[in-house]
């Protein structure tokens, strides 16, 4: 126990360190010109067992609302463009919800919820993925110009965030909170 104690307090301070050099460094920061395009979409097509394609932002919102442990949600096409959705249903360790995406294009996704798998999604212009919970797992999204945090992650419990790719957020890239959190392969 006196050893794990030692080692969180030196990797509190070595990230304190890095965040003050960082902080103080005078090498200019270097940042996307402000024209420069939006990351492109990394989701390939939807699985073929999706039991529907969903393609409007109030049927989305229904969907979210009603979906069980083990239900999957495929979001898909350009009419969720403006949408901010939300899910507060729990999956199982067993049957986890599946919340998977083409590309499909919306400003944010908001996860409150335990065994939530979010994949494939394109958040533009919102307040990109916020997730909290136990059994979280974020994969190939794309978050571009997030009024926040592009991906946050408070009181999450193992939790995957992998293969993401976060460009322009307000705040932290990718912010987490939690125990036991996988952050891997992701591009900020």
């Amino acid at each position: 126990m006196i050893a794990r104690d030692v080692v969180t307090r030196w990797l509190v301070s070595a990230m304190l360190v890095l965040t003050v050099i960082g902080c103080t460094s005078s090498q200019p920061s270097v940042e996307p010109p402000p024209g420069a395009p939006p990351p492109s979409n990394q989701a390939g097509p939807l699985p073929a067992d999706c039991p529907s394609k969903i393609t409007d932002a109030d049927r989305a919102s229904t969907a979210l609302a009603q979906v069980q442990p083990g239900g999957v949600v495929c979001l898909s096409g350009d009419g969720l463009a403006a949408a901010e959705l939300s899910v507060t249903t729990s999956g199982t360790a067993a049957a986890p919800i599946m919340i998977l995406a083409d590309g499909a294009a919306m400003r944010g996704v908001s996860v409150k919820a335990d065994y939530v798998i979010v994949a494939g999604l394109a958040l533009r212009d919102g307040s990109g993925l916020k997730m909290a919970g136990r059994g979280l797992v974020a994969r190939n999204n794309v978050i571009y110009n997030a009024t926040k945090d592009g991906l946050a992650c408070t009181g999450c419990t193992d939790t995957i965030i992998e293969s993401n790719t976060v460009q322009r957020a307000d705040g932290t890239g990718i912010y987490i909170e939690g125990e036991r959190v996988t952050v891997r392969n992701n591009t900020v």
